[in-house]
């Protein structure tokens, strides 16, 4: 039953916690079907089946025969009601599946000419099925599956998971109407935005994608690459953001691919640049699944088969020699820009006679490129465009005589970053380094545990954080019922990293980081069994690759009884998430390099997760291998 119950969700394509929702049951549960440890009361599992066949789970012309074996699986543990069994896999009637109180056709012996598939589940009465308490039609609610609109009868799941604008894009309408133009072509399957560090290709691919939405029949789906460095993780990462798990070790790429093959859906991986090697996985992908097409953005082209690349300019600039007039000049992108962030941060800031020429002139210095330009707006609030552009001379002047090396609009921003960090006080400066040790963002409450950690500052971590927000170091994004994370731009933060070693601070903010990582695991393995479940499973989800750095570091600085402890406390995260081969990958190398009598609480909790998934991939033969 065991298997059976984990290939019927992951072709219906949901996570454990998805699937407990939709059946109004814990994600721990669900776990424990699939473990084969515990078994879902009847009208769970006629939920279930229901499910299965509404999505299409079951293979076309064996429905009644795989249904009929999921069903006598679970008949060996408990009582379940063969009549309804019967009628489900009858022939099939010309009824409604919603509403619940559509009467049920009698059956004629004839098949309707062009019935549905769907159609054969009936209108089911589950109020002999009900328990104590419990409303017969409280399990019948809409389903959202992987995270997409909700489904509804005879229409397709559409994926969306685009992040919500927070300012108008800008200048950019011929780049969207060319990238859109690609991607409609049929030839055109995989795409790759490139251009240096700071250009706006995210914002840019982005606003592509969700233009052509409604093209796509199952939607858009956006995943980010940026806190990863491993071309190994790129297809997990894709499957994870998709709702797949790692059914089998070694066969995730083929799931995955199994899973697309249907789909009319736009892939757009983000910060594709720091994996590069993973780019020939892209190839076997559109290959196999002839109606997804993949947007990459990238500050370089993937130099693969099938690739097309268009290549993102700068903002547009006005000539330098010959200024238009003050009105006209906001018809330039990279000035209209500039405004409309100035005036983010002081509202009462126009373009004018007097200040036009400067305004221009720092747009020209700055390339055009927008994250420069984010940046120098920033300081409108305490500076005049004039004395904002004498500063910005001067400093772009000394930053960049002496890296011929690099490309000018490169040394550009990277001069601009440097400005801006040399404009923070020493606490800022500080705060700002010591938070490039997050990967993929963090919450304030983590900022104040580490940036504070060496207890060293004398000013609230709180108003270091907001002050940087306000100066465009940082950012914030706000997710559902969750609460907000602090984000740096991985060019911003390849700065921060630089200036953290540099100060020598690098090493031991790791520790601390690696520390407080610790104690969140330990924390939050108890609450993943209570009611607070999906806040917890949420929460490790964001500090996945936080988590991922705070084991490796505990691996390479050889804290041994810290990585079992860490590993010990994620295992049945990774084991409700699927993640099986990260969780056997670092269970395994905590087990074999921890001493026997260390950290014995959590060796228990390893062996017993290295046992679960074993038993659940049906690899019991390993067992004793592994744990001994």
């Amino acid at each position: 039953f065991a298997q059976m119950m984990l290939t019927l969700r992951t072709t219906i394509g949901m996570t454990q916690a998805g699937l407990a929702d939709q059946l109004g049951v814990s994600r721990r549960a669900v776990a424990e079907w699939e473990a084969g440890s515990s078994y879902p009361k009847a009208e769970r599992l006629k939920q279930l089946v229901e499910l299965g066949v509404q999505q299409q789970a079951f293979a076309t012309g064996r429905e009644a025969e795989e249904i009929r074996a999921l069903w006598r699986a679970a008949h060996q543990k408990v009582l379940l009601d063969e009549a309804w069994l019967h009628d489900l896999v009858a022939p099939p009637v010309p009824i409604q599946l919603f509403p619940q109180t559509e009467a049920r056709a009698p059956h004629t012996g004839e098949e309707p000419a062009a019935f549905p598939r769907i159609g054969w589940v009936g209108a089911l009465d589950v109020s002999h099925f009900a328990g104590p308490g419990e409303h017969p039609d409280s399990y019948l609610h809409p389903w959202t599956p992987f995270n997409g609109e909700k489904a509804t009868t005879g229409s397709p799941v559409r994926f969306q998971n685009l992040p919500p604008p927070l300012a108008a894009l800008i200048g950019r309408e011929q780049q969207e109407q060319a990238i859109s133009a690609l991607l409609l072509k049929p030839a055109v399957r995989l795409l790759t935005l490139t251009g240096t560090a700071g250009i706006g290709k995210t914002c840019l691919a982005e606003k592509v994608a969700a233009d052509l939405i409604e093209v796509f029949t199952h939607g858009v789906c956006l995943v980010q690459l940026a806190p990863i460095s491993d071309p190994d993780l790129v297809v997990p990462t894709i499957a994870q953001t998709l709702g797949l798990r790692d059914v089998e070790e070694g066969l995730l790429f083929e799931s995955l691919k199994a899973f697309l093959r249907d789909k009319h859906l736009l892939l757009l991986l983000d910060n594709f640049e720091q994996v590069l090697a993973a780019a020939p996985a892209l190839v076997e992908l559109i290959l196999a699944c002839p109606s997804i097409k993949i947007l990459v953005t990238s500050r370089a082209v993937l130099h693969v088969e099938g690739e097309y690349e268009f290549s993102v300019p700068p903002l547009s600039l006005p000539d330098p020699l010959h200024l238009p007039a003050p009105e006209e000049l906001l018809h330039y992108a990279a000035v209209a820009l500039f405004v409309q962030r100035a005036q983010m941060v002081q509202p009462n800031f126009v373009l004018s006679e007097g200040n036009a020429a400067a305004i221009a002139h720092i747009c020209i210095r700055l390339d055009g490129l927008p994250l420069s330009l984010e940046l120098a707006a920033a300081r409108s609030k305490l500076l005049s465009p004039q004395a904002l552009l004498g500063r910005l001379n001067h400093r772009l002047a000394v930053l960049t005589s002496g890296r011929q090396d690099a490309p000018t609009r490169q040394q550009t921003l990277r001069a601009t970053i440097s400005w801006s960090y040399d404009l923070l006080n020493a606490q800022e400066q500080q705060c700002f380094r010591r938070l490039a040790v997050f990967v993929g963002g963090c919450t304030l409450e983590a900022a104040e545990a580490v940036c504070g950690g060496a207890a060293d500052l004398s000013l609230p971590v709180m108003d270091l954080v907001a002050s940087l927000l306000d100066k465009s170091l940082l950012q914030q994004s706000d997710r559902a019922g969750d609460e907000p994370r602090l984000l740096m731009l991985e060019t911003i933060r390849e700065y921060a990293l630089e200036r953290l070693a540099a100060s020598g601070e690098l090493e031991s903010t790791e520790e601390i980081h690696a520390m407080y990582f610790l104690a969140l695991a330990e924390q939050s393995e108890p609450e993943l069994f209570g009611h607070r479940q999906r806040l917890w499973m949420d929460r490790l989800t964001w500090d996945a690759e936080n988590l991922r750095a705070a084991l490796k570091w505990s691996q390479t600085h050889q804290r041994k009884e810290q990585l079992l402890r860490l590993a010990g406390n994620l295992g049945h995260f990774w084991y409700m998430c699927g993640r099986f081969s990260e969780a056997m990958l670092w269970i395994e190398t905590a087990l074999r390099e921890a001493a026997p009598d260390v950290a014995v609480s959590a060796r228990i909790k390893s062996l017993y997760i290295v046992a679960l998934i074993a038993s659940h991939l049906g690899q019991s033969d390993l067992l004793f291998v592994r744990a001994g």
